[in-house]
């Protein structure tokens, strides 16, 4: 079956960036849009492509460790409040980001700093002050302490939601799909594309973006001659359900995250150079609140694996997640809060998507065709920003970010040769 419309723009994937992606384009481009996706899907049957925006909970920080995260999440950040207000979706809470680094090994805390400092925002802590401000944390003199007070939390389930309520009010067409393939047909002298999804419906548009993330090889839709080199990595992430009144009790607590490159500060963890995150009580779709954390130790065997087939991809989803990293994370949050006992433990999964540099691959692959791939564990906070740019490059050619293009254009010679 053949749509009748001929769209603009086509929107391979319905996440996080796709929809921000959508949700600008459906302004500038009149409403002659149409992004394709699953959905939210359960790991069971024959559904075999997910999100990584399946969550309540991630962070949103202007401070980075590199200036290219930095503007892409300032720039997102700035139109949260708008993005509510227009959809009547709330996403953002503005509680702050803390950052903890070890100061015996201080070369990460430093490369947060100099971006804290050309962002013009975060505020350092002395030892002291981070104890008065946060008094349910077990704190260390050994560690270093950056608070960026534009930070906070984001629900990714809503932000998805905000953004596609506002496309399709601007005439965006919703279709919920997977996209099995990408042709390109030419017709008059011109270029144009169909899409064809895994229920047989035909879409034509003349040009196309493609923001599927970890699940970009498992359709026929990027051209065979040009895989970007994506590493989607598993994560696993822990559930610490707290009482209401506990949660209260932390009313006001931060998101956080603890950044050591190496071991040897006598904290959490002793000798550890695993990273973490912590979100604060949040309360899920259930009615309960749980405190969330997470881990970061980048492709290491014992706490991230690499995925290869769709299949590897499928059962990550199905799974209950790392062993490993679970007993690190139980661990982690029992010796970092001061007398909160969880009421019980539950575990999740998802995906992260890197790429070799770190940055996100926001290009032209051929005229029309556009991806924008490779979160690096970045997506939520960078996600609108990041659809933006990537819509405007696939529509007109332009590039207005102030950082230059070349630092997120795709390397030709790190392409997947054997696909």
């Amino acid at each position: 079956m053949e749509t009748e419309d001929m769209f603009e723009l086509c929107i391979i994937g319905d996440g996080m960036i796709g929809s921000g992606a959508a949700y600008h384009a459906s302004k500038t481009l009149q409403g002659n849009v149409v992004i394709i996706g699953p959905g939210e899907n359960k790991a069971e049957g024959d559904a075999d492509i997910f999100g990584a925006w399946y969550d309540e909970g991630r962070i949103s920080a202007i401070i980075d460790r590199t200036e290219k995260y930095a503007v892409l999440s300032a720039k997102s950040a700035a139109r949260y409040r708008a993005i509510e207000n227009e959809s009547g979706i709330s996403f953002f809470d503005n509680i702050g980001y803390l950052i903890i680094c070890n100061a015996k090994d201080d070369s990460m805390g430093q490369a947060y700093r100099r971006t804290a400092e050309k962002m013009k925002c975060g505020r350092n802590l002395t030892f002291d002050e981070a104890v008065e401000e946060f008094p349910n944390f077990k704190l260390h003199s050994d560690q270093t302490f950056l608070f960026d007070e534009r930070g906070g939390r984001i629900n990714p389930r809503k932000l998805r939601e905000a953004q596609l309520t506002v496309a399709e009010r601007y005439g965006c067409k919703i279709i919920k799909d997977v996209a099995k393939k990408v042709r390109n047909i030419s017709r008059n002298s011109k270029t144009e594309f169909e899409i064809e999804t895994d229920s047989g419906l035909i879409i034509r548009s003349l040009k196309v973006l493609v923001c599927t993330g970890a699940f970009s090889y498992c359709r026929d839709i990027l051209p065979r001659e040009i895989q970007p080199e994506l590493r989607p990595l598993t994560q696993t992430v822990l559930f610490w359900e707290v009482t209401e009144k506990q949660a209260a009790q932390l009313r006001g607590m931060p998101c956080v995250g603890c950044k050591y490159d190496k071991p040897g500060s006598k904290t959490w963890l002793s000798n550890t150079k695993e990273h973490f995150y912590l979100m604060p009580p949040i309360r899920y779709q259930n009615g309960k609140y749980y405190i969330k954390v997470g881990h970061a130790e980048r492709g290491k065997d014992d706490m991230e694996r690499l995925l290869r087939t769709p299949e590897e991809l499928k059962n990550w989803y199905s799974s209950n997640g790392n062993q490993y990293a679970i007993s690190f994370l139980e661990k982690t949050l029992r010796e970092f809060f001061k007398d909160i006992k969880p009421v019980s433990t539950s575990t999740g999964v998802c995906l992260t998507t890197h790429t070799d540099d770190g940055r996100p691959i926001i290009d032209l692959i051929q005229p029309g065709f556009g991806i924008a791939l490779g979160d690096n564990g970045c997506c939520a906070k960078s996600s609108n920003e990041i659809g933006r740019i990537a819509m405007l490059l696939v529509s007109t050619g332009q590039w207005d970010l102030e950082i230059p293009h070349e630092l997120y254009q795709l390397d030709r010679n790190k392409i997947l040769s054997h696909l």
